[in-house]
């Protein structure tokens, strides 16, 4: 565990910016907010360490943030779509064949017997007559048959008019099971939109998250270029007890070091910007 005076500056860390530097006295005057991952760095440390791991922040650390809310993947299965039922009705017109046979026979010896009629009207009158009288059974018989043919139109119309209503509600119940069935599609597309919108907005905040490390190294960095850039302009400036080969020697390191920590800024914003542009086309 880093520990320090109180007089100790500290440099804070806060959503990617650094802070200070405060010392322990001004960072409990201000009331600024101090967790236990509040990344610190001061003079001596090599590198930035957690806020509880360091002494002086023990009192300083506020435990009580909110919680992380993960993100919850769900998995939709595919719904069953039920089979569309096929249903025709037959009609009754095989009933009426029979009684249209009848017809076709006898309608040669009606054509006979209206001819003849049409000859001899008092015959006619006088042969009526005598079959009304001499044949009651067969006059029964013709309205008993006009009585069926009208049965059998009457059915016919029914069984016409209930094909008609059958086809009817089957077409609505083909519109309404393919409404039913779009619905179902449009639920399904607008559920896998939804999956791959909080799939873009998870891996958005992964990519920040890391953006937010690699300006923390940057930072660290630019911290030690700083300090070789000063370091070398005290080996430029000032004299020590050393020879001219000497220091021609420590000036060439301490610029082969500058430029390490040169490209490792550069590397470090190549990869920022490089994340930033992911990000970017994942919101468009």
């Amino acid at each position: 565990m880093e520990t320090s005076s109180n007089n100790q500056k500290y440099y804070l860390h806060f959503n990617g910016e650094r802070q200070g530097p405060f010392t322990i006295k001004e960072i409990e005057e201000n009331e600024v907010e101090i967790n236990s991952d509040t990344l610190v760095w001061t003079k001596g440390m090599k590198e930035w360490d957690k806020a509880e791991n360091i002494k002086d922040f023990e009192n300083l650390i506020n435990s009580h943030l909110p919680p992380n809310i993960p993100f919850e993947n769900n998995d939709i299965d595919p719904e069953d779509i039920p089979p569309i039922p096929t249903y025709i009705p037959k009609t009754d017109s095989d009933k009426s064949s029979e009684e249209d046979t009848k017809k076709s026979t006898e309608a040669p010896n009606q054509e006979s017997t209206s001819q003849n009629n049409f000859n001899n009207p008092d015959q006619t009158t006088k042969t009526n007559s005598q079959d009304f009288e001499l044949h009651p059974e067969r006059n029964a018989n013709n309205s008993e048959k006009k009585a069926i043919i009208i049965v059998f139109a009457i059915v016919a119309v029914l069984s016409l008019l209930f094909y008609f209503l059958s086809v009817n509600a089957r077409n609505k119940k083909n519109e309404a099971q393919l409404q039913l069935q779009q619905q179902i599609i449009e639920d399904h597309q607008e559920k896998i939109q939804a999956q791959q919108l909080a799939e873009r907005q998870n891996k958005i905040k992964q990519l920040n998250e890391i953006i937010a490390t690699l300006k923390i190294e940057r930072d660290d960095a630019l911290v030690y270029l700083k300090s070789s850039e000063i370091e070398l302009n005290d080996l430029q400036q000032f004299k020590f007890l050393r020879t001219a080969s000497e220091k021609s020697s420590q000036i060439r390191t301490q610029l082969s070091m500058i430029q390490g920590w040169e490209a490792e800024v550069n590397r470090l914003n190549n990869e920022i910007q490089k994340f930033q542009r992911e990000i970017e086309q994942l919101r468009y």
